[in-house]
């Protein structure tokens, strides 16, 4: 089950990835730093029925405190909890956009105990020196405003890449599944540019390059949809 939210409206911390789609629909909007366009915004501007599910997520969410988060979390999950749901993903779009979020997050997660709870995440502020429980698993994304306090803070984090070469040179495993984002051990690993992508950049050839190879470059249609929840 997922919990998505506007993409780059509520990403204090994105950088390299930063865009946004206005809530009604039309071209994105791209950070000033922006090296790519982030896939979820991607998403948005070609598929209205996804922009208003987020949106709506938000607007629900954002006048709330932490406990009142946590709540409306744990009540959309059970009530929305299907036989097969074995993890809950937040923020395959968006991210924590302000502190009482990553609290009520962490309420939920307690909550719902021994399942496992993973994000990815850019507002890397709002998780430090938090009580964070054993079953939820915080990624932090490289490429943001707050690249310096992964080092010390965050065991568990992922950085985009254009090829598998550029991986290797790094040392990082390839995510395609997001296996490395909620196994026990927490692992730094990477994952291939993929979505929209401006034309003339360098992560639109690399796309480009993989598409001709027959290699991968995106998360198709054809995969499963995993249930998102609407709160």
């Amino acid at each position: 089950m997922i919990l998505s939210l506007p993409a780059g409206h509520t990403c204090p911390g994105a950088k390299d990835c930063l865009a946004r789609v206005p809530r009604h629909g039309g071209s994105a909007w791209l950070g000033p730093d922006s090296r790519f366009v982030c896939f979820a915004s991607s998403q948005e501007r070609y598929r209205a029925n996804v922009r208003s599910l987020r949106w709506r997520n938000l607007d629900l969410l954002a006048p709330l405190d932490c406990d009142a988060i946590g709540h409306h979390l744990v009540t959309a999950f059970f009530q929305q909890r299907r036989s097969y749901t074995e993890r809950v993903r937040f923020f395959e779009s968006g991210d924590a956009f302000k502190q009482d979020m990553a609290g009520g997050i962490i309420l939920f997660a307690h909550s719902v105990k021994p399942l496992i709870v993973y994000l990815y995440t850019k507002a890397l502020p709002f998780w430090i020196n938090q009580p964070i429980p054993d079953n939820l698993r915080i990624v932090a994304s490289w490429g943001g405003r707050y690249d310096d306090l992964i080092a010390d803070h965050f065991p568990r984090s992922a950085r985009v890449v254009q090829t598998e070469a550029e991986a290797r040179s790094l040392g990082l495993h390839l995510d395609f599944d997001d296996h490395y984002a909620y196994q026990d051990e927490p692992v730094h690993f990477a994952h291939l540019v993929h979505g929209w992508q401006p034309k003339g950049t360098g992560a639109q050839a690399a796309i480009n390059h993989r598409r001709a190879a027959g290699q991968f470059t995106g998360y198709g249609a054809s995969k499963p949809h995993r249930n998102p929840i609407a709160c």
